[in-house]
């Protein structure tokens, strides 16, 4: 049983909303994008790598990026790749998920982890099936803190 994800009780900090980069199909970013709006968190959409770089490279941050493992026509190592010899994205948490994988997709599956943890990956996730709030309460563990403002910690 999922547990629900309820909306903040008051209006968030702008600190504290998290951005979360999705590349993954169109269904299942929507389902996610439901959810992180209703825990005070924005969803950034890609569907493919070029547009995820171009984002990234171009816009302020993100605060962790979820992959699919099986892309159609690339490769998420690509991507994983390009993510950590980067030198401003080399440290946001990088999650691949493995959803609704078919039989094929299970046999391979733990020769794909072993390879996207030599790679950098930071979370690996299986979901046999596509559970949304499993996958967001994997991203809030996966989101860094943030460090006290300079004004909350007397420093300048």
């Amino acid at each position: 049983m999922s547990e629900e994800i309820h909306p903040p009780s008051q209006a968030r900090d702008p600190s504290l909303v998290y951005r979360i980069l999705a590349l993954d199909t169109l269904e299942h970013i929507d389902l996610l994008r439901i959810s992180a709006q209703a825990a005070g968190h924005e969803v950034v959409a890609v569907t493919r790598i070029a547009e995820a770089m171009h984002f990234l490279n171009t816009k302020d941050h993100v605060d962790v990026v979820v992959s699919a493992v099986h892309l159609e026509q690339e490769s998420v190592f690509d991507f994983l790749k390009e993510m950590k010899k980067s030198p401003l994205h080399k440290d946001v948490p990088f999650m691949m998920l493995c959803s609704e994988p078919g039989e094929f997709a299970m046999a391979v599956n733990r020769s794909v982890q072993s390879a996207a943890t030599v790679m950098g990956v930071d979370k690996y996730l299986t979901m046999p099936e596509y559970d949304v709030h499993r996958l967001m309460k994997e991203i809030v563990a996966m989101i860094p803190d943030r460090p006290p403002s300079k004004e909350q910690d007397g420093s300048e």
